[in-house]
């Protein structure tokens, strides 16, 4: 829980970005071979998974070298929306004094 903040702050931007942008725009690939390339190439590893309206999910990707990558998935074919380096983790919304 301790990225929960920084995704939440990557989740709000991607949801701002049109629907049609990442397939327009960025990588795809099934999402066995995405995911397995971001494993080899950037030692990445899904630690974040949810779902967008029931059909789309979109995973989160990082290693422990702070590169990360947002991934959106639908019918199987996924498409990266955004990367970067140098995530840290943020408080716990609990030890930030977020409101519950």
């Amino acid at each position: 829980m301790k990225n929960l903040i920084a995704m939440i702050l990557i989740a709000s931007v991607l949801t701002v970005l049109p629907a049609g942008h990442a397939a327009s725009q960025s990588p795809c690939a099934p999402v066995e071979r995405m995911l397995k390339l971001l494993a080899e190439k950037y030692d990445e590893r899904v630690v974040l998974h949810g779902m967008i309206n029931g059909d789309v999910s979109m995973r989160f990707t990082a290693s422990r070298n702070g590169s990360w990558s947002a991934i959106i998935v639908k019918d199987g074919i996924a498409c990266l929306r955004m990367s970067g380096e140098k995530l840290k983790p943020g408080p716990d919304p609990e030890e930030a004094g977020q409101p519950s």
